[in-house]
């Protein structure tokens, strides 16, 4: 897989190249959050941040997720947060499962396959419900997806 273009990657390019690599290291993740709906959305919307929540139980030893960060070119900037040198513009946020929405844990998410790689994203369908947990996304995702009045991003 192509290194992203770390001044100018998007969401998804960041994403898809750390999902890939996470998951040859043996560390399973899904994608959830504000960056779910920006590829949904096909960069319509922008989080800023990607949320991978760190799919396995039990949970990966926190120095083989360091390891296979920074074997991509990443390091920790605070506890569960890594950023990229050449990319000031988007971090990495892991946080724990298991994957649920408020009390909904029969969760599945859509799974993608990039470079025979089985990588994982939230569905733009699944909706939220009432709940304070990190994974519990304020609205639905589906609520990100472009909409007729949102510009077309161009290039």
């Amino acid at each position: 897989m192509k290194e992203p273009d770390w001044k100018n990657c998007e969401e998804e390019d960041l994403w898809q190249w750390v999902a890939v690599n996470l998951q040859r290291a043996g560390i399973p993740t899904v994608l959830v959050g504000g960056a779910a709906a920006a590829v949904h959305s096909r960069g319509a919307y922008h989080s800023g941040d990607l949320d991978l929540l760190l799919d396995a139980f039990p949970l990966p030893k926190i120095e083989l997720l360091q390891k296979a960060m920074e074997g991509i070119g990443f390091t920790e900037a605070k506890g569960r947060y890594f950023r990229h040198p050449e990319c000031d513009h988007l971090y990495v946020e892991f946080v724990p499962g298991p994957l649920h929405l408020g009390e909904d844990y029969d969760v599945r998410p859509q799974v993608r396959i990039l470079e025979g790689v089985k990588v994982r994203i939230i569905s733009p369908t699944d909706r939220s419900k009432t709940g304070s947990h990190p994974m519990s996304i304020s609205r639905p995702v589906s609520a990100w997806i472009r909409r007729p009045w949102l510009p077309l991003r161009t290039g």
